[in-house]
């Protein structure tokens, strides 16, 4: 269940790939309908890990549109880019200001 605001939707997401530890990835749908993939790649680096999320717009054809259509009127999200970006980039940021918190704490 999704919510921002008063605004209410529901998705499912199904898990589709898990590779401990380099790989996470989660197909969304809504209405038995294709909506998005969400993909967390995670690999080693000189001091720590990079881990880059990828977000894959699923909605393609005329089913496409009308998901976006609907996605709009359930979100108030017309630009779901720029928006997923912007999320991702704070997710991102809360995370490793987290996990940078812990390794110091260890």
């Amino acid at each position: 269940v999704n919510k921002k605001g008063i605004q209410v939707w529901r998705t499912t997401s199904k898990v589709t790939k898990s590779e401990a530890p380099k790989v996470f990835e989660i197909e969304v749908t809504g209405l038995r309908l294709p909506v998005s993939t969400w993909r967390y790649e995670i690999e080693p680096v000189a001091g720590g890990s990079r881990i880059t999320m990828i977000w894959i717009d699923n909605r393609a054809g005329l089913r496409g549109d009308v998901m976006r259509v609907m996605g709009f009127a359930a979100t108030g999200v017309w630009n779901r880019d720029d928006h997923n970006a912007n999320g991702m980039r704070i997710t991102l940021e809360a995370l490793k200001k987290e996990l940078e918190s812990k390794g110091a704490a260890a």
